[in-house]
Order: C-alpha cells, then structure tokens, then sequence
C-alpha cells in the first residue's frame, strides 16, 4: 500500500531524476509497483533533445553498367 509519505518521497525522487529500480529499492516496493504508481499519478520522464543534428546523406545510386563491367570481369577471371 502506497502512504502518503512514500507518495510523497516518490515523487520527490522521480522529480530529482532517480530511476524507477532505485525508488523501488529505497520505499521497498517493486519496480513494477513503482512504474505502476508514477503511470497512474501521470508522471512522466521528459524526454532530451537531440543534442547533435545528424545530417542526412543520400547514396548515389550505382550504375548499371559499371556494375555488368565488373560482373563480366568477375566471369573472366574464373574461366
């Protein structure tokens, strides 16, 4: 059962950035219990942003023919 004082204490910890496990072993209830209880009183985790801006590079595509010059290649080189 959940008290007022450990409600309290839970929130303070989530608040301070302390993991579900670590509450759950400091108010001697699960991890489940305590994910559980911060799901129902709605707290959340805020998510960081990203702190690097990945740039995103298309592949130039092959071209065919280079790629039949290298297969005829390859073809020769095994006969």
């Amino acid at each position: 059962m959940w008290d007022a004082a450990s409600v309290a204490l839970l929130k303070k910890l989530w608040a301070s950035g302390h993991s579900a496990a670590q509450i759950a072993t400091r108010l001697g209830h699960s991890r489940n219990a305590v994910c559980a209880k911060l799901l129902r009183m709605g707290l959340k985790r805020g998510h960081k942003p990203p702190t690097a801006k990945p740039k995103i590079v298309s592949v130039p595509k092959r071209k065919p023919v280079l790629f039949a010059r290298f297969i005829r290649l390859c073809l020769r080189a095994s006969q």
